[in-house]
């Protein structure tokens, strides 16, 4: 029997929420174990890709969250100690650049573990063509739904 769209992406939702919510669940508690909030996770994550710098709104697009999220988690991060603020001259204008400190890049590469562990555990189930195949799909199935989404909005 063969089967139909809709049981697909029905499929496709409940996995896809599942991951979502387990994330979530990880996140909260490896926040929860190093003293911060669980929504600064990724934005650690994010940062410890960025050697340069990266301003408020770069992180906010990067992570697909709201710039006036960040804006006000910053003031918390940076006296916690996980970020420093720099503000730089660039094309004749002034940018506050977010950078990791030494504890943040602790934490962040901590994480970073944690994420290749699981890596490591999926890749000795499937080969690396798989793997590239699957996010090439899920990447299409982002842009797709993305597409839809903004496509919703405008109306």
């Amino acid at each position: 029997m063969e089967e139909r769209t809709e049981d697909r992406y029905d499929m496709f939702i409940y996995l896809i929420s599942g991951i979502y919510k387990n994330i979530q669940r990880i996140r909260n508690g490896k926040a929860n174990e190093d003293g911060i909030k669980s929504v600064n996770t990724m934005w650690l994550l994010q940062l410890r890709n960025e050697t340069e710098g990266i301003t408020a709104s770069e992180l906010a697009q990067k992570c697909l969250v709201d710039k006036s999220l960040i804006s006000r988690e910053l003031v918390q991060m940076e006296r916690s100690g996980l970020i420093r603020c720099d503000i730089t001259l660039e094309d004749l204008k002034y940018q506050r650049k977010i950078f990791l400190t030494e504890k943040g890049r602790n934490i962040a590469g901590k994480y970073s573990e944690f994420a290749s562990r699981i890596q490591a555990i999926i890749s000795r189930e499937y080969n690396g063509e798989d793997i590239a195949i699957f996010y090439r799909v899920l990447h299409t199935f982002f842009e797709k739904i993305e597409e839809a989404a903004n496509e919703c909005e405008s109306r």
